[in-house]
Formats: structure tokens, C-alpha cells, sequence
């Protein structure tokens, strides 16, 4: 697979590898559509709140707000999310694997909600970990 094969590069050339994990990715991404969906059914004391009786809940509908895991396009969502954010940071994707993203001196590694950045220079994936951090909710796993 790519990820093995750039961790391969990475160590017989000697670079630098940083992990990072984008934290509840796929509620990040913007939903597409309107999708409606009752509550799961829940132990007789849970509260919800502004409800007169807590059962009131199943006779309702909700809408979503956020994409949810589960979702059929949930994935795709978030990939896409995550796309547009790295175009406008001027990465590239690959036209050979499109979990691969390149920059002069760095790659990019996109596997689900993980992502592992691979460079010579620790200070260029430090910078990179930074303005991603900007967008998006994510946690540097070393």
C-alpha cells in the first residue's frame, strides 16, 4: 500500500515522520444534504432537554447538523473537506493514489481520520501541523 511504501522511503532516506490523528473527522465536514433522523432509543431516565416527557422524543424527527460515522457518504464528505483545505495550502494531490499529497519537500499520507506528514526537515512538518490546525480539529500523535 502507498503508507507502507512512503514509511519505507522515508527510512532508508533518513527523513522525519509526524503522525496525526483529525479528531471526530467526519462531524468536521460540512453535511451535503438534509437528512432527518429519530433519536435511538434510550433507558426510561435519560433527559432530554425541552422536553415535556422524555418519551416526546420519539415522535419527533431531527435534522442533522453535522455529518455523523454511519452515514453512507460520511467518508466521502470528509475526504473532500479535507481536499479543498489542502488545495488552498497549495498541496498537490496525486494522480497516481489520492491519499498521497505533496509539497516541495514534504508528503502527505491520508488514511481515514489519520494522516502522517514526511519530510527531511522536522521544522517544515511542524509548520504544516500548525497551519493545518488552523482548519482543523486535530491532535499531533508524534
Amino acid at each position: 500500500s502507498t503508507v507502507r511504501l512512503i514509511i519505507c522511503i522515508a527510512m532508508l532516506m533518513d527523513w522525519r515522520m509526524q503522525s496525526i490523528d483529525f479528531v471526530l473527522a467526519f462531524p468536521q465536514a460540512p453535511i451535503k444534504t438534509d437528512i432527518y433522523m429519530r433519536p435511538p432509543k434510550v433507558p426510561r431516565n435519560f433527559i432530554i432537554p425541552d422536553l415535556q416527557h422524555p418519551f416526546d422524543a420519539y415522535s419527533h424527527f431531527y435534522k442533522l447538523l453535522k455529518n455523523l460515522y454511519g452515514l453512507k457518504d460520511a467518508g466521502s464528505t470528509w475526504f473532500e473537506y479535507l481536499k479543498k483545505g489542502l488545495d488552498k495550502r497549495d498541496w498537490k494531490q496525486s494522480e497516481i493514489d489520492s491519499c498521497l499529497f505533496k509539497k516541495p519537500g514534504i508528503i502527505l499520507v491520508v488514511y481515514v481520520n489519520d494522516a502522517i506528514l514526511i519530510s527531511p526537515s522536522q521544522s517544515k512538518i511542524q509548520y504544516e501541523i500548525k497551519s493545518l490546525q488552523k482548519s482543523y480539529d486535530l491532535t499531533d500523535d508524534g
